[in-house]
């Protein structure tokens, strides 16, 4: 028994110590080829998020986006290039993520998206 709780002391709850992402991944469908800025807004009043991901041609994002730290449902989307805009309303179902186990942190909040460029 003493075995057992010496070893249950070491290796605590098991925790690998693993990260996740809150947020939403938008697949962005036939993606601007010069690249783009994503601007997210959610919520209101204190759970207000506003994220803006600058994602240029060739390089970084591409034909998806992440929006970390969004968490609630509808998402208004602007997808900008020096020419054109897009908006779009996303209303996502976030999937509760636990890496690591119940006992164990961290808990985030994952859900994905798709959207086309026309």
């Amino acid at each position: 028994m003493a075995a057992l709780l010496l070893l249950l002391g070491v290796g605590g709850c098991g925790c690998q110590l693993v990260g996740c992402a809150t947020g939403i991944q938008v697949t962005v469908i036939n993606a601007p080829p010069g690249g783009y800025v994503a601007f997210a807004r959610a919520g209101s009043g204190s759970n207000l998020r506003e994220i803006r991901v600058t994602c240029p041609g060739g390089q970084g994002c591409g034909d998806w986006v992440m929006l970390e730290g969004v968490d609630t449902s509808p998402v208004d989307l602007t997808i900008s290039t020096p020419t054109e805009t897009r908006h779009f309303t996303l209303r996502p179902l976030y999937q509760k993520q636990e890496p690591n186990g119940a006992r164990c942190g961290p808990t985030c909040f994952f859900a994905e998206q798709t959207v086309t460029w026309e």
